[in-house]
This record gives C-alpha cells, structure tokens and sequence, in this order.
C-alpha cells in the first residue's frame, strides 16, 4: 500500500470523503494542493523511515539462500 498512487489518484482523487485516501496521495495533496512543502517532507521522511524498517525486518527474519554445491 505504500506504492499505491496512481490508480487512487486518477480514479477517485482520495474520495469519496477519505476512503480510498494513501500515504502517498496525502503527501501529494499537502504538497501540491495545500502548498504545505514542509508538512509534506516530514510525512516522506516518516514514510521512509517506516519502509526502512520493514526492510529492515525483511532481511532480519527471511533465510539466507545456502547452495551446498556452490564453489
């Protein structure tokens, strides 16, 4: 859900109301539409940080491939 723009965006714009509304419409919205740039670089950096640490737990958690006939 953290790469979903496009088809929010185009089909509905975020609505009706808020219910189709992503992180990344939202930080597009207050950037562009609301002209709050400084709001919108905080909500960014929050939303690197937390893609950051999934990654992070991603790695830490999956098994590392072993090819026992490897050279």
């Amino acid at each position: 859900s953290f790469q979903v723009f496009t088809v929010s965006f185009i089909a509905t714009g975020g609505g009706p109301g808020t219910s189709s509304l992503f992180l990344l419409l939202y930080i597009y919205q207050n950037a562009f539409q609301f002209l709050k740039m400084g709001y919108a670089s905080v909500l960014a950096w929050v939303m690197f940080f937390i893609v950051l640490a999934f990654t992070y737990l991603q790695f830490r958690f999956s098994g590392w491939v072993y090819y026992e006939a490897s050279l």
